[in-house]
């Protein structure tokens, strides 16, 4: 049995104390590893306008090493300014008539100056620029002859064009790098023509590109990597990371190398490292992994986004929330590079902002319209993709190449990723090469789940609706919607991703298939143009879209750049046989009343049900989502989320006690005579879906279908009658929130997403809550007031199935639900019927003896019933480092990576360091410091004890003069703290 006692959790302990250690590197210039990139174009650089540095005290030393910027602002780079068209991720709004230079500073570390052989420098600017490296100038253009040190910060430079790109190795700079922290510092001027400027720089050690995986099987990697001249060399690799077994040796042929490693063994992780010869030795880059996938996995985490090659801030903050979602693999559904794709820009807006988490995971890309601005060829050059086998003379004819279109399969599902830009740069056409190539690969897939990524859409509702660049007098969409469509519900792909207008939108089932629009990566967000009849959510935002598989069962999100998820839907992918399912004791907050808004909700009102939810089938045209069961003394509560359906579109449930009389059709509902209830009949019914009707209303006004029908809860019978009592909210987002992107592009539509019920026990006398009840949901058309009408089923079920003599009857055995009795014998979480139904010990804290309550563990989806792997301890689903014990006692998240017991320090005044960590409730807190990373460790003496009743952050402020000179370390405890 587990025992609440106050163990430390060590394994975070060390982790945080190497994250303390390298926020304080610049302070106390503590030694690390030197990467194959030493300052990103990602990285945030300390700036100040020219005039201003010329007024300060000690403006003339500005880019010294010891010069005091602290007091400068600070912003991510790149920089643009003043009258100019470029978009960077910082534009100085303030650089007006009056400047001539901007001044950055930065600083990067540096292991061992003689490891460096080249140093590589990626550079735009305008007009004119002097680097500056540890006080000594080591670049200076646009002024002439004139030396650096004679050049003013009240200079004008030579006019210089836009987007003029620079690769410069700048080895003589090497003998001015420092071991430990390094500053390098630029000074940027406008021109006398021109009242602007540009800065962006990356500077990088030995390799002008860092090593990176791409296309992955379970026995295949490619492994790519550029240098600034060709070398010949090795890559080495194996599955111990101290120890790589093998290597490929490879020529010097190119600067941008391939090497394939072969005969992996599936479902393992790798390490890698490069080793390069040059003309002064051999360099080595960074240590990687990656892991292979195996075809027999039944899981896959994947993410998508498109249209976002801008280089602005909120690409570089979704590629960080694309790299914390740990995925498998990543797709993007094109135009990775704007203004267009060309070699000069590839590094800035892709490889540069992706490049890190490329080293562990590989990403594939569609060809968008900019892709190919500049040539057909530039994106087979530039990304290292998979091929197709359509013949050479066919692609000669097709003008396409081998990589423009492809498949990847990655465990459970297999990826279609073809060719489908502007249609005047090329339009997929019935029996061309692209559409006999997909019909071939589409009919030998044997992968459970099929997804299709391209970049022109199916439908949409943004700028690109009308398009028709082939001038054929119909839609592009609809061209290639019509073209693709039966493809799809032939073979059973599931859902189509794409981009080109830069939203997201999803949309509603058709003949089974999801179409999704993910194209709001970083480029310039579009407006609504026109409603498109089968769209489920619209909004003109940033962000990126992720997939988690398990089994049957997918999850799709939409994640905006600072992380939170707006949109979600959730599909099976077939009818899970499934007979009962324990009710969860809880009493979510169901409002009374009609909508706040003018939309037919109530703002700020959240799905707040939990708990394993039922997942209903996917359905052709509808789908009926996920159902959440309560029940408290008072209620049985019901909760939908995921919901799909068109504008005539409703999810009907069917509730009752069981009995052992075989019912076909229900007494009083003739209109129901294709239903067969095995075993029991309905007492109540429910007509759902309809965001504007927050109550029961017998004849409702579904004002985008025309007609009227019932919506809420009804008692079974020759007439709907309303059940008392009942509290019914249907509503669109959760929290039901407004943002100005979706103020802007909201659509008049009714069509709810979530939906609350609670049922008064009371009011149905015939029920005895302590017995199980049944439950079949089911979504279709909307009913119609007239009693004689048959209602119209969808093929979304649960608690159902079809007919296999009769495929327009559909047999309805029911979900047996087991209510809840309240008690939790052990305090672990879980009422004891819900112990009962996982078959956990209900006298027992933690089933399984491996220090997890299992309550804890059912809540973050883990097994109470297995210690070992995932599931045990030690375990680690989201990869953060943190075992599943670690979580525990920290009372963080096993399976977000953001969620994490994690120190932030900084400087907050002269001589007052500011240490920072997220509290959670029921823990309490240790901050210890030492003089060395291996201790000894001392509690640091505060006012007042570190503990948290709350999630709130926890802030302490520290006085330098308490500390001796030298690197000092710090690390934070966490203990549970009992009830």
């Amino acid at each position: 049995m587990l025992k609440q006692d106050c163990r430390y959790q060590r394994s975070p302990i060390f982790h945080l104390f190497i994250c303390v250690v390298l926020l304080f590197m610049s302070f106390f210039s503590v030694l690390c590893i030197t990467a194959d990139t030493l300052i990103r174009i990602t990285d945030d650089w300390r700036y100040a306008l020219g005039n201003e540095i010329l007024q300060a005290e000690h403006g003339v030393d500005w880019y010294l090493p010891d010069y005091p910027d602290t007091h400068w602002p600070q912003a991510s780079g790149g920089f643009v300014g003043g009258a100019n068209a470029l978009q960077q991720a910082t534009r100085l709004g303030d650089f007006g008539l009056d400047h001539d230079a901007v001044c950055f500073r930065t600083t990067f570390e540096v292991a061992d100056p003689a490891a460096i052989h080249d140093l590589v420098l990626r550079l735009q600017f305008k007009h004119g620029i002097i680097l500056w490296l540890n006080g000594q100038p080591i670049l200076n253009v646009g002024f002439g002859n004139e030396p650096a040190s004679e050049t003013g910060l009240s200079a004008q430079a030579l006019q210089r064009p836009d987007n003029v790109f620079e690769l410069l190795t700048l080895n003589e700079a090497i003998e001015f790098l420092r071991q430990g922290t390094n500053t390098l510092a630029a000074q940027v001027h406008r021109s006398a023509a021109q009242n602007a400027f540009a800065f962006v720089l990356e500077l990088s050690a030995n390799f002008s590109r860092q090593a990176m995986v791409h296309h992955v099987s379970p026995t295949q990697a490619l492994i790519s990597w550029q240098t600034p001249r060709p070398t010949s060399g090795q890559v080495h690799y194996g599955l111990v990371r101290g120890n790589l077994q093998h290597s490929v040796a490879y020529e010097p042929l190119t600067n941008e190398p391939e090497v394939m490693l072969e005969s992996l063994q599936p479902g393992c992780t790798y390490h890698y490292q490069v080793s390069a010869k040059t003309s002064t030795g051999t360099v080595r880059s960074a240590l990687a992994s990656f892991s292979t996938p195996d075809d027999e996995d039944t899981s896959l985490r994947f993410s998508l986004l498109g249209d976002s090659g801008g280089g602005s801030a909120v690409q570089y903050r979704l590629a960080e929330q694309i790299r914390l979602t740990a995925s498998d693999l990543v797709m993007h559904t094109g135009d990775m590079v704007y203004p267009s794709l060309v070699p000069e820009l590839v590094d800035l807006r892709y490889y540069s902002i992706y490049g890190p988490h490329m080293r562990s995971v590989p990403y594939y890309v569609a060809t968008g319209n900019h892709d190919l601005d500049r040539g057909r060829s530039m994106p087979s050059e530039l990304f290292h993709r998979p091929t197709n086998d359509t013949s050479a003379a066919e692609h000669a004819a097709a003008r396409t190449f081998p990589e423009s279109y492809y498949t990847v399969r990655h465990g459970p599902a297999q990826f279609f990723v073809l060719l489908a830009p502007f249609f005047n740069q090329y339009a997929l056409t019935e029996n061309n090469p692209q559409h006999l190539w997909l019909k071939k690969v589409l009919r030998a897939s044997t992968s459970p789940w099929k997804f299709i990524v391209l970049h022109h859409p199916i439908r949409t509702s943004s700028l690109h609706r009308f398009d028709d660049y082939n001038r054929n007098l119909k839609r592009d969409a609809d061209e290639l919607r019509d073209l693709l469509m039966p493809l799809m519900k032939e073979h059973g792909v599931q859902m189509i991703f794409s981009g080109h207008d830069h939203v997201y939108e999803r949309f509603q089932p058709v003949d089974g298939t999801v179409n999704i629009i993910t194209a709001g990566g970083g480029g310039s967000l579009y407006p609504l143009r026109e409603y498109d009849v089968l769209s489920a959510r619209f909004l003109s935002q940033y962000h990126f879209v992720h997939v988690d598989i398990e089994g049957l069962t997918c999850r799709v999100d939409a994640i905006d750049d600072a992380g939170h998820v707006f949109d979600s839907f959730v599909m099976q992918r077939d009818v899970v046989p499934v007979s009962s399912h324990a009710s969860v004791w809880h009493s979510p907050l169901v409002e009374e009343g009609g909508a706040g808004d003018a939309d037919g909700n109530l703002l700020n009102q959240r799905f707040d049900f939990n708990g394993a939810p039922l997942v209903a089938s996917m359905g052709r045209y509808s789908h009926a989502g996920t159902v959440r069961v309560h029940n408290d003394a008072d209620h049985l509560y019901l909760g939908f989320e995921s919901l799909a359906l068109p504008d005539d579109g409703a999810v009907i449930l069917f509730m009752g006690q069981a009995n052992t009389q075989h019912v076909d059709g229900a007494t009083g509902l003739a209109f129901l005579d294709h239903l067969e209830f095995e075993d029991w009949q309905p007492q109540l019914i429910g007509v759902l879906g309809d965001e504007f009707a927050d109550g029961t209303y017998p004849a409702f006004d579904r004002s985008r279908s025309g007609f009227m029908g019932p919506q809420g809860v009804f008692h079974a019978g020759e007439t709907l009658t309303p059940v008392q009592g009942t509290r019914i909210q249907q509503y669109n987002l959760s929290p039901q929130a407004y943002t100005p992107s979706l103020k802007n592009t909201h659509l008049s539509e009714q069509n709810a997403n979530f939906v609350e019920i609670a049922i008064p026990w009371e009011s149905v006398p015939a029920w005895n809550p302590n017995e199980p009840l049944r439950l079949s949901v089911l979504s279709g058309r909307q009913p119609s007031p007239d009693r004689g009408a048959f209602w119209s089923f969808d093929h979304s079920l649960i608690g159902g199935r079809h007919s296999q003599s009769d495929p327009n009857r559909i047999i309805l055995p029911g979900l047996v639900l087991e209510m809840a009795k309240g008690p939790d014998s052990d305090g672990d979480g879980l009422s004891d019927p819900e112990e009962s139904s996982l078959e956990t010990n209900s006298n027992e804290l933690d089933t399984d003896g491996d220090g997890l309550p299992d309550g804890w563990e059912v809540t973050h989806a883990l097994s109470p019933l297995r210690d070992f792997l995932s599931d045990g301890s030690e375990g680690d689903p989201d990869h953060d480092g943190h075992s599943n014990l670690d979580e525990w006692l920290a009372n963080t998240h096993p399976r977000d990576p953001k969620s994490r017991l994690s120190l932030r320090a900084e400087i907050v005044e002269p001589g007052v360091i500011q240490i920072q960590w997220q509290g959670m409730p029921g823990v309490t807190y240790e901050l210890q410091s030492s003089f060395s990373p291996q201790g000894p460790y001392a509690s640091i003496q505060t006012p007042e004890t570190p503990k948290n009743k709350t999630n709130r952050p926890y802030l302490l402020k520290l006085h330098l003069d308490a500390f001796q000179n030298g690197a000092r370390f710090f690390r934070i405890g966490a203990r549970r703290v009992a009830d």
